[in-house]
């Protein structure tokens, strides 16, 4: 419930009244007497904003309401899809909120090759294009990136997952058996500066005969043979790699598998073949959290999927990730306790603004993303998409009067048609416009004293 502590101030007040304004004022104070005998039936909720005032609004005459209990809370959607992205995301990177995360990167590859007998194998290389996304601590060395083949291909017509319990490619490859790793010697270490570049791995010349043996025996005449054949490539950091997540891209036609060649009558002419990363559902990445034990995380880390954990038991934060799949729930159950102002009452404006506390960001980490609003059902599942994208946005805060990065975002229609009882009012589901990619924010919680979310609402009552 709500408890409101009501302040009225009058000023400039000349005499005599009209009889029709001393009705008015009457009136308007008999609204607030209602809301001052509301204070003594409402009790605090466990995560409610803090009591606020019923300011006046000097142009509209609304009284501002900020006491509405808003409930926050952490969610799981573990169902993110990351078979439709464009992008693979390989690499190791320890986060001091969420452990040690880890991504891996799964494709089928297209194309088709039918070489003359006489046709020489000269090299094979996987070929991929990194753009400026990073996460993770870009100034040490990791390996780039160990290249496997795939026992089994990858299914198709079916969503892949980021979580390796709805998507278990665990037995689609084995690291463990040397044989199956398809890089020629050691692969590279390097640090990953944020900056775009093409990677070139160079693979065992064994493989680069396979593959021409095969083409020369007609496995490789279609790009199904191809895939009967060749099931997959696997990427994957070294186990020992402690440095940044990279992305790379899953489209090109120029970027995949490459098979370097020559004729015998023309040895000084490079040929080449590309067996282009297959999309349309035929590659994916997923992204995992280990090492969480310590972490403000933790209380997440056994969550099931569509389960929650109230804010107060994470630090009064809730939590953003998107390839994880956690999400953010806002409640307002109290919302109908502004129709105790009377029976006629105008929702003039509604906002919600969430601060995201400073000592959760790092130059490591990227800028927090832009945010989607989406309504929510009572099981945690998005019902509609309320707003596409609210912007993260820097000010000065008027609590420590320095920078303080937060969203803010209008909730009036949503307030407006709870109230008339058009929409049900389970509250909303936050996520960010990348919901496949690691990016992750903290949102204070309407407990949070430092970053306290906050919720205001302008009221007028025409009784």
């Amino acid at each position: 419930m709500v408890l409101l502590l009501l302040t009225m101030t009058l000023t400039a007040l000349t005499l005599p009244w009209s009889s029709s304004k001393l009705l008015a004022t009457r009136g308007q104070l008999l609204g607030l007497l209602v809301l001052a005998l509301l204070a003594g039936a409402c009790s605090k909720g466990p995560t409610e904003i803090g009591v606020g005032l019923p300011d006046v609004n000097a142009n509209t005459g609304a009284y501002l309401v900020d006491t509405l209990t808003v409930k926050t809370s952490t969610v799981l959607r573990d169902s993110v899809v990351t078979s439709g992205s464009s992008y693979l995301l390989v690499g190791r990177a320890t986060d001091p909120l969420f452990g040690k995360l880890t991504a891996k990167s799964f494709f089928r590859v297209g194309g088709s090759f039918t070489p003359v007998p006489d046709y020489v194998a000269d090299s094979a290389a996987l070929l991929l294009s990194a753009d400026t996304y990073r996460y993770g601590d870009t100034t040490q060395v990791q390996t780039l990136f160990n290249v496997y083949r795939m026992d089994t291909p990858l299914p198709l017509n079916q969503p892949l997952f980021s979580s390796s319990k709805l998507t278990p490619l665990a037995g689609y490859y084995n690291p463990a058996n040397p044989d199956k790793l398809l890089n020629a010697g050691s692969p590279r270490r390097a640090r990953v500066r944020p900056t775009a570049f093409t990677l070139r791995i160079p693979l065992k010349y064994s493989f680069a005969q396979e593959l021409m043996t095969a083409g020369k025996a007609g496995l490789l005449n279609t790009s199904d043979q191809l895939q009967a054949y060749l099931a997959g490539i696997a990427l994957s950091s070294a186990d020992n790699d402690d440095a940044a997540l990279v992305r790379l891209s899953a489209t090109g036609t120029d970027r995949g598998l490459l098979l370097y060649y020559h004729s015998p009558s023309d040895p000084s002419t490079p040929l080449s073949t590309v067996f282009s990363i297959e999309t349309g559902g035929a590659h994916c990445f997923q992204v995992s959290a280990t090492d969480r034990n310590g972490t403000p995380t933790q209380p997440l880390a056994g969550l099931p999927s569509l389960g929650g954990v109230d804010a107060s038991a994470t630090g009064f934060n809730t939590y953003i990730e998107g390839a994880l799949g956690y999400q953010t729930r806002l409640e307002i159950p109290y919302l109908n306790d502004l129709k105790r102002l009377g029976q006629n009452i105008i929702i003039t404006s509604a906002q919600i603004t969430a601060e995201v506390p400073t000592n959760t960001l790092s130059q490591y980490i990227p800028t927090p993303p832009s945010l989607v609003i989406r309504t929510s059902n009572v099981r945690n599942q998005p019902i509609a998409t309320y707003l596409s994208s609210v912007d993260y946005k820097t000010s000065l805060s008027p609590v420590t009067a320095l920078e303080q990065g937060s969203y803010t975002w209008a909730v009036t229609t949503y307030v407006q048609a709870a109230l008339a009882g058009s929409v049900t009012n389970n509250g909303f589901l936050l996520s960010t416009t990348t919901p496949e990619l690691p990016t992750r924010l903290v949102l204070g919680s309407a407990r949070n004293q430092l970053n306290q979310l906050r919720l205001r609402v302008y009221v007028i009552s025409t009784n």
